[in-house]
């Protein structure tokens, strides 16, 4: 999976998927699906590869798709998730189990946490302030 930001224009942001083939090539699956948001960054695929998350750094919003068995990317839901304005949504993790994912947000130095229902959809957990720097610091995220 592929993101595709646009130099950060509104409302286009997209992203693809493509077949890693035996002799090494690289197929399209699914070209350019469009997401409605801005600047999208950031993804993370489920451990059983059913569906994957994508970060919106100007939309302040997390964005879901789906996955065929054939590898076919469909558009889920633009904005799962709205973080606020001025969140600045960078990178995104998964825990271990793959129940749980967490999203870095850099403009307010917090990390917002969240419970992965088996359709997708997000249940906010919270959001923990504290110990990050706000705006140009942070852009990293490991869970375990």
């Amino acid at each position: 999976m592929v993101v595709e930001a646009f130099n950060a224009a509104p409302n286009v942001s997209a992203a693809s998927s493509y077949l890693l083939n035996p002799d090494g090539t690289i197929s399209v699956i699914s070209g350019s699906v469009q997401n409605g948001q801005r600047d999208i960054c950031w993804v993370v695929i489920t451990h059983d590869g059913r569906f994957a998350f994508t970060a919106n750094f100007g939309s302040g919003t997390i964005s879901s798709y789906s996955f065929s068995p054939a590898g076919t990317l469909a558009l889920l839901n633009g904005s799962a998730t709205f973080l606020g304005a001025t969140s600045q949504p960078v990178d995104l993790s998964l825990n271990a189990s793959g129940q749980f994912l967490y999203q870095l947000l850099r403009g307010t130095g917090a990390v917002a946490a969240f419970r992965i229902e088996a359709n997708a959809s997000l249940t906010p957990l919270g959001v923990v302030v504290g110990g990050l720097p706000v705006a140009d610091g942070a852009s990293g995220l490991a869970a375990y």
